[in-house]
Formats: structure tokens, sequence, C-alpha cells
């Protein structure tokens, strides 16, 4: 079957879209948020890319303008809330799926303040699609919740496991000119309030005091610029800056070298779907310590498959340390072999695009539509109050 994919930023879904193309035809991606060096694996891979402004109101109508022009079997949106989603429903491109990937449901508990009309045009959105795939479990609940009727398969998507793969620590450092006797701390998640870095920052104070070879690299895409500043100045003032390495706009498969370099990798974000970098820490079996919330809870299981601890800095730091004694190192051994196991049996993101495009191929694609007016009447609504809201600011500078 022919499809369409279109992405609004995230990284992921471009290996999502090449791990699809093994089993459909992707016509086209298309990116409404901006290029990167990932997007040139689709490009090499013989996948056609187009990049679409989405900045506002009107850059959504050209985006309708260009998808009235293409034709697919099914059509692809990865993050279940924006422009991309409102402008394949307006302009009628059906079957319409969406991957639910976390902050796009879970908006509640993400750092950017979501109006209530915005609120309102995403549920909107998502009661008109056609197939839901969503990142865990709970994202299904909170979508049932919502009043969403249409199929919702729960997919973890995953790794390839035979890019993520264990290689040699040493060798990898070197690589990446990162000192090879020290013991490493890997933060791997971007620099968002949500994704708690900044106590990750703390914990590796506390813990680094009593431990002199030890360091820790960040890797984050700095989302929130003010807070990376907060977090490098925790490093500074605990003096730590020497042993702190901070490397931003890590490349998707670049970051597998970060990977296998590090001796413990920390997750604790405290809203999203299920973290695909944890489970390709665990294709990689690099130990781990995630924060415990529902989401992490569907697939791992604390002692077993990771480590999982309590979202703070103490809870953070007393895992550290027991993940960096020597004494444990035969439980963290069997932890590692069982979080493989898990990544192997729950997240191999082949047989997860093959189930993906299976269901696509089951959508009823004769079915009529209804044009979703309630939805472009909320999105209009939303354009002239942004409208008032910004001549509003105009005439307060001026009066000022």
């Amino acid at each position: 079957m022919d499809i369409v994919v279109l992405n609004s930023g995230s990284p992921q879904p471009v290996l999502r879209t090449l791990a699809i193309s093994r089993f459909c035809n992707v016509l086209k991606f298309i990116e409404t948020g901006t290029k990167s060096n990932n997007h040139a694996f689709l490009e090499n891979a013989g996948v056609p890319v187009e990049f679409v402004l989405s900045t506002g109101n009107r850059d959504m109508f050209h985006l309708v303008s260009l998808l009235r022009r293409e034709h697919a079997d099914a059509y692809v949106c990865h993050y279940a809330a924006g422009s991309h989603v409102y402008a394949a429903l307006i302009a009628g491109r059906r079957p319409l799926a969406l991957v639910a990937m976390g902050n796009d449901v879970l908006y509640d508990e993400g750092d950017k303040p979501v109006s209530p009309l915005a609120k309102r045009i995403i549920r909107t959105a998502i009661k008109e699609v056609d197939f839901i795939s969503a990142k865990s479990l709970l994202l299904k609940q909170r979508l049932r919740k919502w009043g969403v009727s249409c199929p919702i398969d729960v997919n973890y998507w995953g790794v390839d496991h035979t890019v993520f793969t264990r290689a040699n620590k040493f060798e990898s450092r070197q690589a990446l000119s990162l000192p090879l006797n020290a013991r490493i701390v890997l933060s791997m998640r971007a620099f968002e309030p949500r994704c708690n870095v900044h106590l990750v920052a703390k914990a590796f104070a506390a813990v680094a005091q009593q431990t002199p070879d030890l360091h820790i690299v960040f890797i984050g895409t700095p989302s929130f610029p003010t807070y990376a500043e907060t977090v490098q100045g925790i490093i500074r003032d605990a003096g730590l800056s020497s042993r702190a390495h901070f490397i931003f706009g890590v490349g998707i498969h670049d970051v597998i070298t970060y990977y296998r370099a590090a001796d413990v990798a920390i997750s604790v974000a405290s809203a999203e779907g299920f973290p695909n970098s944890v489970l390709e820490l665990l294709a990689c079996k690099t130990p781990v310590i995630v924060g415990r919330i529902p989401q992490i809870e569907e697939l791992l299981v604390d002692g077993k498959s990771a480590n999982l601890c309590n979202i703070s800095v103490d809870g953070i730091a007393g895992r550290l340390r027991w993940m960096l004694d020597s004494v444990n190192a035969d439980e963290i051994t069997r932890m590692v072999e069982a979080g493989y196991f898990v990544s192997t049996e729950s997240a191999d993101i082949g047989r997860n695009s093959d189930r993906f495009v299976q269901h696509l191929e089951q959508l009823d694609r004769s079915r009529r539509h209804r044009f979703p007016l309630l939805l472009l009447l909320e999105l209009l609504l939303d354009f002239m109050l942004r409208k008032v809201a910004r001549l509003g600011s105009l005439v307060s500078q001026k009066v000022t």
C-alpha cells in the first residue's frame, strides 16, 4: 500500500518511517518541523522529504492545499496534536492514522501551557481519525476517557536490534573523546523541565563528591535554553564543570555510541508515553535507572529489567550509588539481560511496524467522512483570538 507520513519535528518518526517502509511504499515524508541531518536517512533510503512551515494558521492552510494534491491509501501523523493533524483532516485525507506519543495527549503534565481552546481542538481532531497507535496503555486509557471510539493499538515501536547493539565501551569513548578510565553517567533526555534533568544534575553532584572518577554526559536537545543553562549552573556551582560534558544536537545514530560508552544511564521524566531512549539503552545492554511512573511499569519491573527510582534527588542518587557499587555487578548483569529480553519481545521496531501497517491495510478506504466543520470553526476562533491578542499587545507597547 502507499502512504504519506506527516511529522512535526520529533526525530523518532524518522526511524519509524524507515521501518514502516519495509512493509509499504512511503510516497512522501512531510515535515512541519525544522530540517536536520536525520532527514538524510530518509532521503538516502529513497523516501522523498518535503518541508512545510508551520508557524501559524495560515501555514496550516498552505499544508491543506499541499495535502489535497497527495493521493495515498492511508495517511499517518506522528504526534497526535498539531497543524499536520488538523490540515490532514480538513484536506479530507483518509483514512488517517495517528501515533500518540505522550505530550500530545498528556498535555496537562507537560511544560508548555495549553489554553482551554487548544485542548478542545486537540480532542475534537483526535475523535475524527480512523486509527490510533498509542505508545503506552496509559495513553490508550486517557484517549478512551476522552470518548475516542476508533481502534487504538498499544504499540511501543522500539528499536532495530541490528543497529542498537552492545559494543566495546573503551572504543566508544575513544571515538567520542571521553575519558577512558572514568565511570560515566549518561543523561540522554531533552532539556525540558518534565524530563527532570536538573534532578539528575543534582543527584550526580551529590554522588560525585564521594566518587572522584565519576563523570556525566548530557546529550539532550536544549528545547528550553534557559532550563539548559540552569542545569549547567547546577554543575558549575558544585565545582564539577571539568567532570561534566554537554553535547547538544546529537544525531540519531551518533547517540548509539554514547549509549555504548556509558556505565549507567538515567531517564526520569515525569510525563511521556514510553521513552524510546530507554528501549534503545536496553537494546545496547546499558544499565539504566528509570523514574517510576505508571507508563514505565507497563514493561519494566524494578530490580529485574531496570532499576526504578522515585523522581527526586535522593531517589536518583541512591540508585546511582547502588549501580556504581561493584558488589552489585552480578545483579546488574542479570538486570541488563532481562531488560534486553524486554526490548526484543515488546520493542522490536520491525515487528511493530509490520503490525502497524497491517492495521492500516484493514482500514475502510471506501468510508465517507463528514467534513470536520467543528474543527474548522474552532481553528478559526483560535486564529481570531490570537490576532486580537497580538493587536492588543501592539497597542499596549505603543501606549507605554
